[in-house]
């Protein structure tokens, strides 16, 4: 994951909030790009592809046949992984295992 960068591919991906808001929102439920739009509050189409475009790279997100987006099912686990293992990280007292609190 590192000697060919994958890892920094991913998390490139996933480091910009626009990108991963559309990632959150697709989790929540398919949508279009209009409704992603709205969604996500961005600012036009243009913007979304720009933003989605790393996500559809990265295999993380796919477009269905009617024009609709969903998050690749076989990578909604890794997905939930790495972001619990964030949260891990930026709250420590979710790890410390401390169940006296």
């Amino acid at each position: 994951l590192i000697s060919d960068n994958v890892a920094e591919k991913v998390l490139s991906c996933l480091g910009n909030s626009d990108r991963l808001n559309i990632l959150l929102a697709l989790l929540k439920k398919p949508m279009s790009v209009a409704e992603l739009i709205t969604e996500c509050h961005l600012n036009s189409t243009g913007q979304a592809y720009h933003h989605m475009k790393p996500l559809l790279a990265a295999d993380l997100i796919t477009e269905d046949t009617k024009g609709i987006y969903v998050v690749q099912p076989y990578k909604v686990q890794g997905i939930i992984m790495l972001l619990a293992g964030i949260s891990d990280m930026y709250d420590e007292s979710y790890a410390k295992s401390n169940w006296n609190k």
